[in-house]
């Protein structure tokens, strides 16, 4: 999918479910995931390991994707900012 589909493909989602969340994952470019924001981006991955394993077992080596955006969480909490929006962050929550 290029960029520009997968732009299509996000405005034409949130024209039907104007509520939905739009996850951006780091396999998108630094830049192009910073064009994507204000488009209503609602979650952003940062620093991340596609590792099988990769968070556990620090031998791991087997990706499952290559990575293009390798900008750390303070890097992205930085952008955010100077993009006028607040940076939320939420690991895990006990129901």
């Amino acid at each position: 999918m290029t960029d520009k589909n997968l732009v299509q493909a996000i405005l034409a989602f949130l024209l039907f479910l104007p509520r939905a969340g739009i996850n951006l994952s780091t396999r998108e470019t630094a830049e192009f995931r910073g064009k994507l924001i204000p488009l209503g981006v609602t979650k952003m991955s940062a620093d991340s390991s596609t590792v099988v394993g990769g968070y556990s077992d620090p031998h791991a080596t087997q990706s499952q994707f290559e990575i293009s955006d390798d900008r750390s969480v303070e890097e992205i909490k930085v952008l955010l900012k100077h993009k006028g929006y607040q940076p939320m962050m939420k690991d895990w929550q006990m129901l």
